[in-house]
């Protein structure tokens, strides 16, 4: 009976799996034809410069990633997994590029207002002419934006400067995107310690019933 009730409260506690997320709402904000620091347009699909993240002194493009914290708790590990596409038109002269990823306070929705906002936690630099899968940790902007008391956490890919050549600049695109929410260890653990329990005491149980045949 004991190690029943540890078993429930093993599945009580919480499931044991990850939590995959998909992004509520996704965005490309642009800055242009005069870039002045304020964005003009908002870029959904299927707009063809939706996911485009590029600098030139003709426009600022950059793509925005909001996901709900809705019914959400602090994690021990979050991680983001990006598609991101470039090709060597893409990536002039074959140099690589270095993109910034940033969290901000996000607020469900397209919005001009969230333009170059956001704290840098993360820097990726990728060659020409691929399609890169990348696996991001946002553990402490996730845990952070719930500290906050945020609804949601959002996440801006952006280039950082213009370099005033074309060399190193480039176009990153925006493929897809999906936040994993990994849960407590102990919760996992304590369900199979409850799951050992309970099949050593049908073991005792077995070993203590009378054998058939025995006087």
């Amino acid at each position: 009976m004991a190690v029943g009730a540890l078993v429930c409260v093993g599945l009580m506690l919480g499931p044991g799996a990850a939590e995959a997320l998909s992004p509520v709402t996704e965005f490309s904000l642009r800055d242009g034809p005069v870039p002045d620091g304020t964005a003009d347009e908002i870029l959904v699909a299927p707009d063809p410069n939706f996911g485009r993240v590029f600098q030139s002194p003709l426009f600022d493009a950059e793509t925005y990633l909001e996901f709900s914290l809705a019914g959400a708790t602090t994690a021990p590990q979050v991680l983001l997994a990006l598609e991101l596409s470039a090709t060597d038109f893409d990536l002039v002269l074959g140099e690589s590029k270095t993109f910034e990823l940033s969290s901000y306070a996000g607020t469900g929705a397209p919005s001009l207002a969230v333009f170059e906002q956001g704290s840098v936690f993360e820097t990726i630099t990728l060659p020409t002419n691929g399609l890169f899968d990348l696996e991001l940790d946002v553990t402490s902007p996730f845990n952070e934006a719930l500290a906050a008391g945020g609804d949601f956490l959002g996440i801006r890919i952006h280039d950082p400067v213009w370099t005033g050549t074309l060399v190193g600049a480039g176009t990153l695109i925006f493929g897809s995107a999906e936040l994993t929410v990994v849960p407590e260890p102990a919760t996992a653990s304590l369900l199979g310690l409850g799951l050992a329990g309970l099949a050593a005491s049908g073991r005792r149980r077995r070993s203590d019933s009378p054998r058939r045949g025995a006087s």
